[in-house]
C-alpha cells in the first residue's frame, strides 16, 4: 500500500506526527502505527496480527493511503503493500 507523497512527518520517541496539508490536520501515531506507517513508506512486507490491522484501519481513515489505495477489510493476514 502506498502513502500519499505530500504527508509531512515529524519523529519522536517511538511515535510520529504526520501532518495531513490537504485537511491542515496533524495525527499522532502510537508505536504500533509508527512502525506500520513506516513499513509502508519504504514498501516493507507488514506483521500479521490485530495490531497491524488496527494500525492500517486507522492510517486509512486518516486518509494516508494514495487514491485507490484504500484496504481491504479483512486481509486475511495476508498483509500487502
Amino acid at each position: 500500500m502506498q502513502l500519499r507523497e505530500n504527508l509531512i512527518t515529524a519523529e519522536l520517541p517511538e511515535e510520529l506526527i504526520v501532518y495531513d496539508p490537504d485537511s491542515g490536520k496533524a495525527h499522532h501515531l502510537n508505536p504500533v502505527a509508527t512502525e506500520v506507517f513506516k513499513r509502508c513508506q519504504v514498501g516493507l512486507p507488514l506483521d500479521e496480527g490485530q495490531p497491524t490491522e488496527l494500525a492500517l484501519e486507522l492510517i486509512e481513515q486518516k486518509g494516508f493511503f494514495k487514491q485507490g489505495q484504500a484496504l481491504a477489510v479483512g486481509l486475511s493476514h495476508g498483509l500487502r503493500n
